[in-house]
């Protein structure tokens, strides 16, 4: 990320959400301004997209590497904390390493990543995503 970039971000956060960020600076919670982030990325679209059509809120797939590479399991939780408790949306992750992902899931909350026989769990193939 370009400095400036950084610093343009955490002026935003800073300005429009000083109590937050206070709180999280005077907490050690370094998670929450990314939070505070993804709330002021998806604003826009919140404000013109109906609530109702809104599923779920995914994580950028560089992001989710990140997290993953860094092991950044307390940040995953909050973001999905902010996401659906401020957001009223699910939250979800994409990635291109799906088994990087599951395992780094399962060995986190291993009850919590389905690995159901019964369910589906393959990416369609170009036929059925209307490719031919």
């Amino acid at each position: 990320m370009e400095p400036a970039l950084a610093k343009s971000i955490l002026r935003d956060i800073v300005l429009k959400h000083p109590a937050d960020f206070a709180t999280s600076i005077l907490t050690l919670n370094v998670n929450r301004p990314a939070s505070l982030f993804i709330g002021m990325e998806a604003k826009p679209y919140l404000k013109i997209l109906p609530k109702k059509r809104i599923r779920a809120i995914l994580l950028h797939e560089v992001l989710t590497e990140l997290i993953i590479a860094y092991d950044l399991a307390e940040l995953l939780r909050e973001l999905k904390k902010y996401v659906e408790k401020k957001l009223k949306a699910g939250f979800g992750l994409e990635t291109r390493n799906i088994g990087q992902l599951e395992k780094y899931l399962e060995e986190r909350h291993p009850r919590r990543v389905r690995n159901d026989p019964n369910e589906s769990s393959r990416l369609p193939n170009s036929t059925e995503q209307g490719g031919g």
